[in-house]
């Protein structure tokens, strides 16, 4: 009985040291991996930045929002610009060209009705963005369109 018993210990702590040695591997394989992902995200935020930095596009891009900083709300400022009338100041709103048509992005909320005007439009929520696809009108008639409510300006890839 002895015997079987300490053949069952033997097996059990052989198949301990098999099990922890296949753990260490796929840690092993999970950490490079994660590195190899981690490096590549590095890799691409800094091309981010430099074409950014090269294309000269604003701040704030595709997928973030526009509006004041928390610290000029603190200081007061709201983005206006010092008009001395009530009006609010104009958002900047910004076009580019995409494979699909192109995309708007920028402080879009209050001239979200007239984006819809310029035909095949979809909110891409996730990008924080407007999609236009298939547009009928003219590059020059979707820029005065959208400068007579907003400072609009279109950027090229």
């Amino acid at each position: 009985m002895d015997f079987v018993k300490e053949e069952i210990e033997q097996l059990a702590a052989s198949i301990d040291t098999k099990v922890e040695n296949h753990l260490i591997r796929i840690e092993d394989v999970m950490t490079r991996k994660l590195n190899s992902v981690l490096e590549v995200n590095a890799m691409l935020m800094r091309e981010n930045v430099q074409l950014r930095t090269e294309a000269k596009l604003p701040r704030n891009g595709p997928g973030v929002q526009e509006g004041p900083r928390s610290v000029d709300v603190q200081m007061g400022n709201t983005g206006n610009t010092g008009n001395t009338a009530n009006e609010p100041s104009q958002s900047n709103v910004y076009m580019s060209p995409t494979e699909y048509g192109y995309r708007i992005w920028g402080k879009t909320f209050d001239v979200k009705d007239t984006i819809k005007t310029l035909g095949n439009v979809t909110f891409d929520g996730q990008m924080k963005s407007w999609k236009l696809q298939d547009c009928e009108m003219q590059m020059e008639e979707i820029r005065n369109t959208m400068s007579k409510v907003c400072n609009f300006e279109v950027l090229s890839q």
